[in-house]
């Protein structure tokens, strides 16, 4: 209990800060997918290789794979390539849908392209590929950092008596001025 009892708000408080603990901490767990989706994107790009990126090896890959399915994949330059072009592909839908799940509401087909246009692809150049994993890299790393910084102070504040009242406001300033 607090030197003189409960004070007016502090339920409001309290129950702030455990809303914002949630959230953080959803975004933290997010962060964690995202950044091993990206280490398995950067081998598959690796194994691919930069021939095997742009507009063209994305807008073929299904005639490819239709060609290779058929039993003709001996005509195709790199049959190999199909598989893990495939799976990038998969990973990149799941950056794009990541993007989107950060949006409020229903999109339009003209957004989702948009995303799609802003997310990792396979018609993406390699070195543009590579540059667009790392920036998703460092986005997620740092969702993560932000929680366990967060938890830090939280557990300082803790230690140190502050009413959840004052705590609320600490870590609220704690989350504004992060960087």
């Amino acid at each position: 209990n607090m030197p003189g009892g409960e004070q007016p708000g502090d339920k409001k408080a309290i129950d702030q800060i455990y809303k914002d603990q949630e959230s953080f901490g959803e975004k933290a767990e997010a962060s964690n997918a995202t950044i091993d989706q990206v280490n398995q994107a950067r081998l598959l790009a690796e194994e691919i290789g930069e021939s095997g990126f742009g507009p063209l090896n994305r807008s073929t890959l299904q005639a490819r794979e239709f060609i290779s399915g058929i039993g003709l994949g001996d005509w195709l330059k790199s049959e190999e390539e199909i598989a893990p072009q495939k799976a990038l592909n998969q990973l990149s839908m799941s950056f794009t849908m990541g993007i989107v799940s950060q949006t409020k509401g229903a999109i339009s087909d003209r957004e989702m392209k948009l995303f799609i246009q802003a997310s990792p692809t396979l018609g993406s150049t390699y070195k543009g590929y590579m540059k667009q994993l790392e920036l998703l890299e460092r986005l997620a790393a740092r969702d993560s950092d932000f929680y366990s910084q967060y938890l830090d102070e939280y557990t300082r504040l803790i230690d140190g008596g502050i009413g959840p009242q004052k705590m609320q406001a600490q870590l609220e300033k704690f989350a504004t001025n992060w960087k």
